[in-house]
């Protein structure tokens, strides 16, 4: 990370904790200040008139502060935050996952993780939930989708893990997350002076620029803390690992997602209904029962090659990652056999397998199962709409053929 944008974060977050120990001290001092009077009140011997309206026009004014400082605090330091779409994966049935992800933090030197989860996306991520932030306690999740499970083996994996316990290691989400409140609260005042019409204020220029100062190092800071992140993976499985992973994770989201869903609708046509066993279909298609040419294979890793992240990206291109690490994108080279796992040269073992391994068809059933459940509405809106879509195609070159003729 440039030492500039390192000091501008430091310097942020220390100006963060010494406002966050100012307003503990005011909220203790205004605390103290409510039961001195309140007791100098009580303890006078005015008549009780007297102490009422003393008391109004000292102590009411006191406990609106002290309310709205408790009510600042508390939401720093305390939340609750349990809700999880997805399947909790309990360490009595699978211990072996729960070593495997406790291994790859404790190299990283991640806070502990107390609960993991699986969801729908092609992706892993840590959440913090509740939180009890005096003691310093926050109950965290690691959630991993059910296409990443599929898409990646267990090394790979690995290193997407050892990425995320890399951000939450070195506390990324903290800097980010002061720039993203301060920038949020300066916008709403901004707002304000412009609907007094004061727009092109002093003090209106002051906070634009503050404001753009504070986008921009927030951009520079996500783009250095992937950079960051990826250095701390890298050294729990290997550079080259981890990119293959993350162009297996692209190639997901750019080529592979829009052949397979094609191919769900062509297959599903007939009855409409919604697909039960959608996972193990994906696993089958993940193995290269896809008819994707190797043409899109090649195009695709010659973009990845000379793609350049944007200022206003919050990653790096995967080029980028790549060159920082001293990885390579590979190319097609020897025999293709129509799928992505050909271009690095291994077999398809996706880490559901080798992680699960007899339980894995129950979690692809439990989790087909819920994703049929929550997509049952949406699907059905999707075949309404196709098919009005070709109602109206029919219609529309039926009234051109006739204008032809």
């Amino acid at each position: 990370m440039k030492r500039s944008i390192k000091f501008k974060e430091r310097v942020l977050g220390t100006l963060d904790t010494l406002t966050i120990l100012g307003m503990l001290l005011l909220y203790l001092f205004v605390l103290l200040f409510i039961i001195l009077t309140m007791d100098i009140i009580f303890n006078s011997g005015d008549d009780i008139a007297v102490s009422i309206i003393t008391s109004i026009l000292f102590v009411l004014p006191l406990t609106i502060i002290f309310f709205y400082l408790s009510k600042i605090l508390f939401s720093i330091f305390f939340q609750k935050d349990d809700k999880l779409d997805g399947l909790i994966i309990s360490k009595k049935d699978f211990p072996q996952l729960y070593e495997t992800i406790e291994e790859v933090r404790i190299h990283c030197k991640c806070p502990k993780i107390h609960v993991i989860g699986l969801d729908y996306s092609n992706n892993a991520y840590i959440r913090e939930g509740s939180k009890f932030g005096l003691a310093k306690w926050k109950k965290r999740y690691l959630v991993i989708g059910v296409p990443l499970l599929l898409l990646l083996n267990e090394r790979e994996l690995k290193g997407v893990i050892a990425h995320e316990c890399g951000h939450l290691s070195r506390l990324h989400s903290r800097s980010t997350q002061r720039i993203s409140w301060k920038m949020k609260g300066l916008k709403k005042y901004l707002d304000k002076l412009t609907q007094k019409g004061k727009y092109d204020s002093f003090t209106a220029r002051l906070v634009k620029k503050y404001i753009i100062n504070l986008n921009n190092l927030y951009y520079q800071l996500r783009k250095n803390h992937e950079l960051e992140a990826d250095i701390i993976a890298a050294k729990e499985v290997n550079k080259q690992t981890l990119i293959n992973a993350l162009i297996k994770m692209d190639f997901y989201e750019g080529i592979f997602s829009g052949y397979f869903w094609g191919a769900m609708t062509e297959y599903n046509k007939k009855d409409e209904k919604i697909i039960e066993d959608i996972y193990f279909m994906m696993e089958r298609a993940m193995k290269g029962n896809l008819e994707i040419p190797e043409e899109i294979f090649t195009n695709f890793l010659e973009g990845i090659r000379n793609y350049n992240s944007l200022p206003g990206s919050t990653h790096p291109s995967i080029a980028e990652r790549a060159k920082s690490l001293g990885a390579v994108i590979p190319s097609l080279q020897g025999t293709f056999n129509g799928d992505l796992i050909s271009i690095f040269k291994d077999s398809y073992e996706s880490a559901l397998r080798t992680l699960f391994k007899n339980e894995a068809q129950n979690i692809l059933h439990n989790m087909s199962v819920k994703w049929a459940k929550l997509s049952e509405e949406r699907w059905t809106e999707y075949y309404k709409y196709i098919n009005e879509e070709s109602c109206y195609n029919r219609h529309g070159n039926l009234f051109l053929h006739r204008k032809k003729s």
